[in-house]
């Protein structure tokens, strides 16, 4: 998550996330009418959003999402690559040509509250699988980035290797 909002920083690039969760809903992601004293009005869920600005759209713990929100992503990430917003007038949403949508979750056999991918979504990803840098690198990282002394970052490692295996 870290890499994809530096790399759109870096790019010049909006970037919006979406933490799928046992909450997260289609509304949360494609949008929904609201209601005020002047009547309804439409409003953008952070996928639609993304696509009309052209940010990077990252839908973070993927495998925790419902398949209703699944089979939305199924909708945009065929090759004809477009939204229809049946509850805004049957709107088609086309992304930006700077759109991109990255996905990134925890393995499902590690992580409770989380499912495998079915073979149609997943079939739609390159899928690159990052481990844990090995451990003097760890070390490192948390020296130089969180200003861990050497002896105590070596020690959270080495209990931290413990508990992963």
């Amino acid at each position: 998550m870290k890499l994809l909002r530096y790399l759109a920083a870096k790019t010049q690039n909006g970037f919006r996330r979406v933490n799928h969760n046992g909450a997260t809903t289609v509304d949360d992601i494609v949008g929904k009418i609201l209601i005020n004293r002047e009547g309804t009005y439409w409003v953008d869920g952070a996928l639609v959003d993304a696509m009309r600005h052209g940010y990077w759209y990252l839908a973070d713990e993927i495998n925790a999402s419902s398949a209703e929100i699944n089979f939305v992503y199924h909708s945009l990430l065929d090759d004809d690559s477009y939204l229809v917003l049946t509850e805004h007038n049957g709107e088609i949403v086309r992304p930006h040509p700077d759109f991109r949508f990255f996905a990134a979750m925890n393995p499902s056999t590690d992580y409770v509250g989380t499912k495998e991918l079915n073979r149609a979504l997943l079939s739609r990803f390159a899928v690159l699988r990052m481990d844990f840098p090995p451990p003097e690198v760890e070390a490192l990282i948390l020296r130089t980035r969180a200003g861990i002394p050497k002896a105590i970052g070596e020690a959270m490692v080495a209990f931290a290797a413990k508990d992963r295996a």
